[in-house]
């Protein structure tokens, strides 16, 4: 090999090595893969770009739940108009007390489907963090509409993990 092959592939392996983001790897917060464990592929938190509750959102997300509440605003407002132009004082089918809203949706594509919530815990909780987390979706399952499953080849899941913004 010669010497501008050399020195053209020694920049090369110099452009990798400060392409890659050092600062974001830290050995303390992952967990060695055995055998049996599967790779977790999800969105860094730690880079979100805005949080909905616990949800952590990156650009595109954003952008589509802007335009999801955006809809959403629309459709109520027709539903207002409507109901108001259509109301009457006598309506038997109508309750006296208005009932309290609740955080939900009706919109398909945000809703789990058949109410079953893959997850994943990450390998850095311990036997008994584990359990914990199962004992609060038993919880959840009593008392909603909700089942959670342990993901096997789902698209959409949840992950449970530990890191320090989420």
């Amino acid at each position: 090999m010669n010497l501008s092959a050399r020195c053209l592939f020694l920049l090369s392996c110099l452009g990798v090595i400060l392409a890659i983001d050092l600062d974001a790897i830290d050995p303390g917060y992952y967990v060695v893969p055995t055998a049996t464990s599967e790779a977790i592929d999800y969105k860094d938190p730690c880079k979100a770009a805005a949080f909905l509750g616990d949800i952590a959102l990156d650009e595109e997300d954003l952008k589509s739940f802007k335009v999801d509440r955006i809809i959403d605003l629309a459709q109520r407002t027709v539903q207002t108009i409507n109901h108001t132009e259509t109301a009457s004082g006598s309506d038997p089918n109508r309750q006296g007390a208005q009932r309290r809203r609740r955080a939900a949706t009706s919109r398909p594509e945000r809703v789990w489907p058949e109410g079953v919530i893959p997850y994943v815990i990450s390998g850095n909780f311990s036997g008994s963090q584990r359990a914990i987390f199962r004992q609060a979706m038993r919880h959840w399952e009593k008392h909603t509409c909700v089942t959670f499953i342990e993901r096997t080849q789902e698209e959409s899941y949840i992950v449970f993990t530990y890191r320090p913004c989420g």
